[in-house]
């Protein structure tokens, strides 16, 4: 329950019991039972050589063949999903492209049920995908990989299993939680870095801040490109964990107090390479409760780089 629950801690502490629909108990049932239609790309899109091949091959290999209905394209998809609330799920990867955000997700919806959380979809991963614009450390432009797809529905399902054994809690219930949920309580299992080597995308940082990495994380790194990260994830190594950059839109309030840039990459988590468990994530000092709506985002209440390494040694100890 733990994985789940950090996973959406962030949104649940972060709009109004008036405005907030959460998932309940019921969704992950559906998401656990009905079965799956899998959206496609156009062939000339940038990212279909690798999102229709490997979503077809992780969708079948995670949740297994049965559970596929169908495999349409967008179009076909708005035909079908008409008459069919929460009759099936479907899994999909979709562009915002409009300002402020820039972004492509990953996602798994429930047909006909939108929620306030994810764009509407009951999970998704958010990559970056501004040329111009980098998210909370050095992101770059990026196409999506077969890393990221195998990654996303592993942990897909992992999210569901949790949720199905989850009891519906209230808004006031979760925020309550998350006010009185320490670094260390949430991260549960950070403690096994102590044994495995970190694995660190070299492009990720800036040459400023690998030598402050270096000189203060305490335990076994390493700094390397992109493609060993991404053979650690598809071969499920052993001994190895990896950062993982994903990120969250969030609404801000454009002024000297609060945060411009609209998003960040503050949900850095760190996985284990053997089996995705998650070992280590942040979430901002938040003391009022309260990330987004029309308070926006405090700049003293996001991670900064200064901080992270300290936090993580913290909850290794």
């Amino acid at each position: 329950m733990k994985t789940l629950f950090s996973s959406i801690l962030l949104f649940f502490v972060a709009i109004s019991v008036a405005q907030f629909k959460l998932p309940k108990k019921k969704d992950w049932e559906i998401a656990n039972t009905k079965p799956i239609v899998v959206l496609q790309l156009d062939e000339d899109d940038k990212n279909a050589a690798n999102f229709n091949p490997y979503i077809k091959k992780y969708v079948e290999e995670v949740f297994g063949a049965s559970r596929v209905e169908k495999y349409l394209t967008e179009k076909e998809f708005n035909k079908f999903i008409k008459g069919n609330k929460e009759k099936y799920n479907f899994i999909g990867f979709k562009y915002q492209t409009k300002a402020p955000f820039t972004y492509t997700n990953i996602f798994f919806g429930i047909c006909g049920k939108a929620f306030m959380i994810n764009g509407g979809y009951l999970m998704t991963y958010n990559y970056n995908y501004d040329e111009k614009k980098s998210t909370f450390f050095n992101s770059k432009f990026r196409l999506i990989s077969e890393a990221d797809i195998k990654f996303a529905l592993n942990t897909f399902k992992t999210s569901i299993e949790n949720g199905v054994k989850q009891e519906d809690l209230s808004m006031g219930d979760m925020i309550k939680q998350s006010k009185n949920s320490s670094l260390k309580s949430m991260n549960p299992n950070s403690n096994k870095l102590k044994d495995l080597t970190l694995l660190i995308d070299k492009d990720m940082l800036s040459e400023d801040y690998v030598k402050q990495f270096k000189s203060e994380y305490k335990y076994k790194y390493e700094f390397v490109d992109k493609a060993r990260i991404e053979k650690a994830m598809l071969e499920n190594e052993k001994g190895f964990a990896f950062i993982y950059e994903h990120f969250k839109p969030m609404a801000g309030k454009k002024s000297d107090d609060f945060v411009e840039y609209r998003y960040y990459s503050i949900l850095y988590y760190i996985y284990s390479a053997e089996n995705y468990e998650q070992l280590f994530f942040y979430v901002p000092n938040v003391s009022s409760g309260s990330l987004f709506g029309s308070g926006g985002v405090k700049k003293e209440d996001m991670v900064s780089n200064d901080e992270y390494v300290k936090r993580l040694n913290s909850v290794i100890e």
